[in-house]
């Protein structure tokens, strides 16, 4: 499916049941929730996104957990380290 008047129209609903659907929703749960192994967007846009492998899943547990300042600052860190690294910094 390729648009909401193509998902209304295989769910046999009217497009605005479908929005009033959406909208509750979004309401309840946020931006998006997750089932299983799909994440289904109410914002921007609607859409269903399935998990191919933990990655994905994982990273969005660790998203949750923290703020995006918070994220942003553990990236800044992460690539200062990274950028600072050298041979001799190896230990085994």
């Amino acid at each position: 499916m390729r648009n909401k008047y193509e998902l209304a129209e295989y769910l046999n609903i009217t497009e605005d049941f479908l929005n009033e659907a959406i909208n509750h929703y979004r309401e309840k749960y946020g931006i998006y929730c997750e089932i299983d192994n799909y994440l289904v967007y109410f914002e921007p846009h609607f859409g269903v996104l399935k998990y191919f492998n933990n990655i994905e899943k994982r990273l969005l547990a660790m998203k949750k957990k923290i703020t995006d300042e918070q994220l942003e600052r553990s990236m800044t860190l992460l690539t200062t380290a990274m950028d600072n690294y050298t041979k001799d910094d190896e230990v085994f």
